[in-house]
């Protein structure tokens, strides 16, 4: 549902201020976007198709927000590189990357690695949160087992206790 669009965008951008899924849900959209970035540019698509299809392979609704202003100043015959500074929402390294890359003139290159930095670091991110995750499953499970052992402990201390009482209240035998 989330994927789909059914609850808007807020979801995602709740889930951006989370400081460890935050970080990877944007690396993980980057390296979307610098991966299409570098396809477009290298297939020879013009600019603005290349910005959009870049934008919206993001799959981020921040980054796809900012189409129509990237669309704008490339219109301008503006580089890439101030189109996404006009943008604002972009990460300096993605805007160093595409700085240096068009200075260079291997922009596809590097966007490419920049690319699989990206993709390295969400997997790295992605593998702490599943640790993170596990961690919490495996305390969660502890202490349902250590309260269930409570439950059944003073369930059976109460009924010592009850028969204990209704001992010490029967009447003697002769």
């Amino acid at each position: 549902a989330v994927y789909r669009g059914w609850f808007g965008s807020r979801p995602i951008l709740m889930a951006r201020r989370i400081p460890l899924l935050g970080r990877c849900l944007e690396c993980l959209a980057l390296a979307r976007c610098t991966w299409a970035l570098a396809m477009a540019h290298e297939a020879g698509m013009s600019a603005e198709s290349t910005a959009k299809l870049a934008l919206g392979a993001s799959q981020h609704p921040l980054y796809r927000r900012s189409t129509r202003t990237v669309i704008e100043v490339l219109a301008k015959n503006e580089s890439f590189h101030a189109a996404f500074v006009d943008a604002s929402v972009f990460p300096t390294d993605f805007l160093d990357a595409i700085h240096t890359g068009e200075l260079t003139g291997t922009i596809t290159e590097t966007l490419t690695r920049k690319s699989r930095d990206y993709d390295q670091e969400s997997q790295r991110l992605l593998a702490q949160i599943t640790m993170l995750l596990g961690a919490l499953v495996f305390f969660l499970v502890g202490c349902f087992i250590v309260a269930m052992i409570f439950r059944l402990a003073m369930t059976y201390i109460n009924l010592l206790n009850g028969l204990a009482n209704d001992g010490m209240n029967a009447p003697l035998l002769p």
